[in-house]
């Protein structure tokens, strides 16, 4: 179950966006678009420079491997199936932070379908035949399929920005962007220490 609940948040654990424009407003858009679209790579590329990951593997999400970049940008597509909608932005010098609106899954309600499915799988002996590999990839596809049998819920929450170099660029997920998805994530995101 961590590994699935570490596929939700790992679409959100991606660091971060830049722009080549000089409005904050303009790079939140750009940095939400990319992650609703899950476009892992351009997420990557828009990183404040600081705060960039060397170490990014184009199909590793927050340690979690997708064998298909396909299966990750689904999953992304159905979680954020609304985008994200980005209000006012709020400078002060150097940083920034939008006021955001997203339409998501009701996170207790997918973990309890997708731990019913993890234990079931648990003791499916055809299941248990299969490679490691291979089982992480059925889970993601029924993990994805689940979506589509889960209510979603409208959250807000923040994103936040940072100047470097003259230019606007999203914070790092891995810093303060990590409490983006908290509001979705209910009492689940104290287990993980997501927090404000």
């Amino acid at each position: 179950m961590k590994k699935l609940l570490t596929l939700a948040l790992a679409l959100l654990l991606i660091v971060g966006c830049s722009s080549t424009s000089s409005n904050p407003k303009d790079v939140a858009e750009d940095f939400l678009d990319a992650l609703s679209k899950g476009d892992l790579v351009k997420a990557q590329e828009l990183t404040a420079p600081s705060q960039r990951d060397d170490d990014y593997d184009e199909g590793e999400i927050a340690g979690f491997d997708f064998d298909d970049d396909q299966m990750a940008k689904e999953f992304s597509q159905k979680l954020f199936k609304d985008g994200f909608v980005v209000g006012d932005v709020v400078e002060e010098g150097d940083t920034a932070f939008a006021n955001i609106t997203f339409t998501a899954p009701v996170m207790g309600q997918l973990m309890t379908s997708i731990f019913t499915i993890s234990l079931q799988k648990a003791f499916d002996e055809e299941f248990n035949q299969l490679s490691e590999t291979e089982q992480e990839a059925e889970l993601n596809r029924l993990f994805i399929e689940e979506l589509d049998n889960t209510d979603y819920e409208s959250y807000e929450s923040k994103v936040y920005l940072i100047k470097e170099n003259d230019k606007w660029y999203a914070e790092s997920l891995d810093g303060k962007n990590d409490s983006i998805i908290k509001p979705m994530m209910g009492g689940v995101g104290d287990i993980f220490d997501i927090e404000d």
